[in-house]
């Protein structure tokens, strides 16, 4: 029988905040962890820093998919 997870089960890093890519996108310096985040493809999920998240929502290259 397969495992069935639920939301709950997920871990949400602080300072984070899931996203989807809606091009793709070259890798770059998370601010301000300055950790090196990509590159991705459009479609991707992931949990990059909220003021990243931020700018890129702005920019269209994201939707903020939590907060």
């Amino acid at each position: 029988m397969p495992i069935q997870l639920k939301i709950s089960d997920f871990y949400i890093p602080p300072g984070k905040v899931k996203v989807q890519f809606l091009r793709d996108f070259p890798s770059f310096v998370g601010y301000p962890d300055l950790e090196k985040y990509g590159p991705y493809a459009k479609g991707c999920v992931a949990y990059i820093p909220e003021r990243n998240a931020e700018v890129l929502e702005k920019r269209g290259v994201v939707k903020v998919l939590s907060s």
